[in-house]
């Protein structure tokens, strides 16, 4: 009897050890992802302000009105500069996405992704004609805020085309 619970008390030291050294790792391994964070410097489009970009994780408020806008997102990885907020996303329909937020939680502006066979028909032809031989990178319908609404068409190795959302050409976009 005595060494069996002897026995038994040094199964629970071993798994307590086992159990230490796998939480040990984990912290570990959370502090390796977090401190791989992005740090990018740029120029603000809209401002002109030189903005040095990082990742982070968004306050709660700002989280909550990125899922109303957006339910069905995956791969979300956010980031910020001192004006805004900006967030990369998957859509529902599995397109890579993006939006811009201000701090306190209003929509800028969003790219959104989208198949290019849901490209307008009067797009498509205008694409044929004025670059046949450029590859279509991506579609996104754009947004600045709620209203404004366009197609936006990256194309390999040009400017970028944009579209009103009826198909009328707008301008391109380097």
């Amino acid at each position: 009897m005595a060494y069996y619970m002897r026995f038994n008390f040094e199964l629970k030291i071993i798994m307590k050890s086992i159990i230490s050294i796998l939480a040990v790792g984990l912290v570990l391994t959370a502090c390796k992802t977090t401190n791989t964070a992005r740090n990018t410097t740029g120029t603000d489009a809209s401002t002109g302000a030189k903005t040095t970009v990082v990742d982070y994780i968004p306050e709660r408020n700002l989280r909550m009105k990125f899922n109303r806008d957006f339910p069905n997102s995956t791969r979300v990885v956010w980031s910020k500069n001192d004006l805004r907020a900006y967030v990369d996303f998957k859509n529902s329909g599995g397109f890579h996405s993006d939006a811009t937020y201000g701090f306190d939680g209003t929509l800028l502006e969003n790219n959104i992704g989208m198949d290019v066979n849901k490209l307008p028909v009067s797009v498509k032809k205008y694409l044929n004609t004025k670059f046949p031989n450029n590859e279509i990178l991506g579609v996104y319908t754009t947004r600045q805020g709620y209203t404004k609404k366009y197609i936006f068409v990256r194309l390999k190795n040009t400017d970028n085309v944009l579209f009103d959302f009826k198909g009328n050409f707008l301008n391109y976009k380097p």
